[in-house]
């Protein structure tokens, strides 16, 4: 997951993300929460460390999956 960490909309906060973030922790479900520090609501063009979301995203299923990409 990849959230603002300055989503002011009062359905998506941050807030809930770190709630979900928990609820997975408890239940054993593997996920990464990724904080866009600064970034507000739909922030679909943020980059972590120089790469995209979907950039992420591809990596993260991958590494999951145990895919071999050429």
């Amino acid at each position: 997951m990849a959230h603002g960490t300055a989503d002011a909309n009062p359905t998506t906060t941050y807030s809930e993300a770190t709630e979900l973030s928990g609820i997975y922790d408890s239940i054993g479900v593997y996920h990464e929460l990724v904080p866009l520090e600064g970034a507000g609501h739909g922030a679909w063009g943020a980059t972590v460390d120089g790469k995209s979301l979907s950039d992420m995203s591809f990596d993260f299923l991958v590494e999951r999956q145990n895919l071999n990409v050429e």
